[in-house]
C-alpha cells in the first residue's frame, strides 16, 4: 500500500522544500519533466499519481459509485489528464506501464458487492420474450437498481461477445469472451435490461460479428482507453464493433479532463440506435 502513496509523497516533499525557500523546481519546470518522461515512454512520479486518481475516479463511475459527471472536479488531475490519455493511447509501452499501476485499482473497486436492491432479477417468462425479440448484431445493456453496469453484443441462437471485468468478486480479471446469453443470466443476476438495434446490412453485420469473435481472448481493459483496441472494457467492446463499420454514429462522454469514456447511456442517445426491447426501464 505504501508504495502507491510514494509519488504523492515525493510531491508533497518538493512542495514543503519550497516553501523552506530551498530552490524547488518551478511548476512549468515540474511539467516539463513530466512531458520528458511521457516522450520517453515512461510516467513520472506526478502523472503516475495522477493516473491512479483517474483510474480510481472511473472505476467508481463504472461501478455505480460516483457520477462521470463528477469526474473532472479535480483540479490536480484535470489538466494533464487529456495529454496522459493521447500519451498512453499513442505507445503500447506506456499502456503496458500504465495496466501495472490500474489493474489492482479496478480488481479493488469491483470486488465491491453492489447495492442491495428488491427488485426481482428477470425471470424465466421475460427471458423468453428477450430471446424472441433479439436479432444478430443487437446491443443488450444490462444491470441493477437505477443503472446500466454491462453491455453485450449478440451474434445470434443465443451466443454473445463481451468484455468481462470478473465473475465473481474478488476474482481475477476475464477480459473478451464468448459465451450464450443464457449462461451469462443464470450466472450474474440482472434486473433491468435494454435492447439496441443498429440498421445492418449484410455485409457490415457479417464484418462486425466476425471482428467480435476476434477480439475473445483479450484482456480486460483496465486503463478505459476506449481508442486503443489491445484490450477492451464492456462498452468500449460494443463501440468498436458498431463504430468500425460506420452503421452507428456514438458520441464518447469526456471524462476527468479528457479521457474519453464510452458508457451505456452513450448509445441510448444515439439516432442510429432503436429500442427494440425494455425490462423494468422507462
Amino acid at each position: 500500500m505504501m508504495k502507491k502513496f510514494l509519488p504523492l509523497l515525493a510531491l508533497s516533499a518538493a512542495l514543503t522544500l519550497a516553501g523552506c525557500g530551498l530552490g524547488a523546481p518551478a511548476a512549468s519546470q515540474l511539467a516539463a519533466g513530466d512531458d520528458a518522461a511521457l516522450a520517453a515512454n515512461s510516467l513520472s512520479g506526478a502523472d503516475e499519481t495522477r493516473l491512479t486518481a483517474i483510474i480510481e475516479q472511473l472505476s467508481g463511475d463504472f461501478h455505480g459509485e460516483a457520477s462521470v459527471s463528477s469526474a473532472g472536479a479535480d483540479p490536480f488531475v484535470g489538466p494533464r489528464a487529456g495529454l496522459i490519455y493521447r500519451a498512453l493511447d499513442n505507445s503500447q509501452v506506456l499502456r503496458t506501464l500504465g495496466y501495472k499501476v490500474s489493474g489492482a485499482i479496478v480488481r479493488r473497486h469491483f470486488s465491491k458487492p453492489g447495492k442491495v436492491d428488491t427488485v426481482p432479477p428477470i425471470g424465466p417468462a421475460d427471458r423468453a420474450a428477450l430471446n424472441r425479440v433479439l436479432q444478430p448484431g443487437d446491443v443488450i445493456q444490462c444491470g441493477n437498481n437505477t443503472s446500466f453496469v454491462h453491455a453485450i453484443f449478440y451474434l445470434g441462437n443465443d451466443t454473445i461477445v463481451h468484455a468481462l471485468a470478473q465473475e465473481g468478486f474478488g476474482r481475477k480479471m476475464i477480459g473478451v469472451r464468448e459465451e450464450t446469453l443464457t449462461a451469462y443470466l443464470d450466472r450474474v443476476e440482472r434486473d433491468k435490461v435494454v435492447v439496441l438495434r443498429p440498421r445492418w446490412t449484410p455485409e457490415k453485420l457479417t464484418d462486425a460479428i466476425a471482428y467480435a469473435k476476434a477480439q475473445v481472448g483479450k484482456d480486460y481493459d483496465t486503463l478505459f482507453m476506449t481508442d486503443a483496441d489491445d484490450r477492451f472494457y464492456c462498452t468500449e467492446l460494443v463501440y468498436r464493433v458498431l463504430t468500425r463499420t460506420g452503421v452507428a454514429k456514438v458520441e464518447p462522454h469526456r471524462a476527468k479532463g479528457g479521457w474519453r469514456l464510452v458508457m451505456n447511456e452513450d448509445f441510448r442517445k444515439s439516432p442510429d440506435l432503436s429500442v427494440v426491447y425494455r425490462f423494468n426501464h422507462d
